[in-house]
């Protein structure tokens, strides 16, 4: 195992990096938000990796982190992977140049879910690991695999430089039982509004169980730390969805009341009798969902992992809306916390695939997703977006 820390000036952090950066862009007039600026994040072929998956952004002081995957020979979600980093320092405008977090010998480092502990100024990187990289997620999900997928977290305090040596926590995350196992992907939260559990970090994640290789032996799962990333716990599971609704990849918010929704990709073998998108709350602080995950036919997407955050008054849901294909990133907007969604409103036309999105400011959006013109996975774009009268 090889740990990368990750030295360079300061003073040259932002200017090493050539940005196609776009000028204002009008959306739709109906559209409540302009597309400010966009830049080119990651690009396949760079820096001797063939391809960038899995976006995740966060912000965290004054800068914004690009977490990706980067897959050295091919767009395998198997083989040699290593996790990722570029920062801005100029609200997504320009990019250093790209900085390698995770490199392990024929291991898969993957999912990076970050989280910014403000008091701290820490950024905490949850990720997980397959130990042989060869093994595919059927073998791991079918019990025939050589290796196994195992969680590990790393941290920065001095705003992204370098990074604590990787621990490994997959025996305080990980029930024995369960074989395929992935956090997020995209990012974890830290509970807010919720007084008794204020502090509280939450990680989306999900596995398998033990019955074999289907979908119907998908699960979910909550992860959370009280101590701020110093211990570990098992919160909510939803080890077998209802009949209609295999969840796989989730996704966090916390509404102003305290409650937590939940929002999965539904990895169901039927997607012609249920919706691609399924939901449920918590409303203890992640110890456990209010119910099982159940159909949300209102988010009309693929069968993609999808994003979520806050805008001033509005919660925020990002992903292709297409029922089938991989295209044209929309935006739908909710004003009363996730109980009803307005319209989607198009982002970006075209392939388009993973998202992650943060709340840059009042009423202000970054949004990290994957496209591409001949694919969905040829290039990490940025896009800033500001609602209009904000």
């Amino acid at each position: 195992m090889k740990h990368v820390t990750v030295n360079f000036f300061l003073t040259s952090l932002f200017s090493l990096t050539l940005l196609v950066t776009a000028g204002y862009s009008q959306s739709d007039q109906r559209n409540p938000f302009i597309i400010e600026y966009s830049s080119r994040v990651y690009e396949a072929g760079e820096k001797d990796y063939e391809y960038y998956r899995i976006p995740s952004i966060l912000i965290a002081g004054d800068r914004l982190y690009a977490f990706a995957e980067g897959r050295k020979h091919d767009l395998s979600d198997h083989g040699q992977i290593d996790i990722v980093l570029k920062i801005s320092g100029d609200d997504g405008r320009n990019w250093s140049e790209l900085m390698t977090i995770t490199t392990f010998q024929n291991q898969s480092s993957q999912n990076p879910t970050p989280v910014f502990l403000a008091e701290e100024n820490k950024i905490l990187l949850l990720f997980t690991k397959r130990t042989v990289a060869a093994d595919t997620e059927d073998q791991l999900r079918g019990g025939t695999s050589e290796g196994y997928v195992g969680a590990y977290l790393t941290s920065s305090v001095d705003n992204g430089i370098t990074w604590s040596t990787i621990q490994e926590i997959t025996d305080k995350v990980k029930l024995k039982s369960w074989r395929w196992y992935a956090f997020g992907p995209g990012g974890a939260i830290v509970i807010q509004k919720d007084q008794e559990h204020a502090g509280r970090i939450i990680v989306p994640a999900n596995h398998s169980v033990d019955g074999g290789k289907g979908n119907e032996f998908l699960g979910a799962h909550v992860v959370y730390s009280d101590d701020k990333g110093r211990s570990w716990h098992i919160g909510a599971i939803d080890s077998c969805g209802i009949e209609s609704v295999n969840p796989n990849e989730l996704t966090v918010i916390e509404t102003t009341t305290g409650t937590l929704y939940f929002n999965t990709r539904n990895q169901n073998d039927h997607p012609e009798t249920v919706s691609n998108r399924a939901i449920t709350y918590s409303r203890d602080g992640g110890n456990t969902f209010e119910r099982k995950f159940y159909s949300e036919p209102r988010l009309i997407t693929p069968v993609v992992h999808a994003s979520l955050s806050r805008s001033g008054n509005k919660i925020v849901f990002v992903a292709p809306s297409d029922n089938e294909k991989r295209i044209n990133l929309s935006l739908w907007i909710s004003e009363d916390e996730t109980l009803t969604w307005e319209r989607p409103l198009l982002i970006h036309k075209g392939n388009t695939a993973y998202s992650s999105t943060i709340e840059m400011d009042n009423n202000r959006l970054g949004i990290l997703f994957e496209s591409g013109i001949n694919g969905s996975y040829q290039q990490i774009l940025f896009k800033s977006i500001k609602f209009k009268g904000s």
